[in-house]
């Protein structure tokens, strides 16, 4: 958790400590529950590593219809993403093949040099 947040809920408490009888065992409760929270948001902020994507190339295409696909992953072209972002793309251009006609297919991916590219496996 970070230094402030900490620092906020003991000056919270201490005022309460100083002004007032001793905390109860509810305000005890909540007091913890709001520095679980924060350091829950904290893990989420910090756990999420963001990589720029200049491009996504998709390899092994051998639909027809390679525009349509383009236009479903164009929007994700110069962005941060995340693991999620990615693993939403690739479910994307899944169900791109499903909705086409094909099988379902494997897709595996790797980073290089800001670029996202899907090798489709089918």
């Amino acid at each position: 958790m970070p230094t402030d947040i900490k620092l906020l809920v003991i000056m919270v408490f201490c005022f309460e400590v100083a002004f007032a009888e001793s905390p109860s065992a509810s305000q005890i409760q909540r007091t913890d529950e709001l520095i679980k929270q924060g350091e829950s948001l904290q893990k989420k902020i910090d756990g999420e590593k963001k990589t720029f994507i200049e491009e996504i190339i998709v390899e092994g295409v051998s639909l027809s219809n390679k525009d349509s696909l383009g236009e479903l992953i164009s929007p994700y072209h110069k962005h941060w993403l995340v693991d999620s972002d990615i693993q939403q793309i690739i479910d994307s251009v899944r169900q791109f093949y499903i909705k086409s006609g094909g099988k379902t297919p494997e897709i595996s991916y790797k980073i290089e040099d800001q670029k996202l590219v899907l090798r489709v496996l089918e």
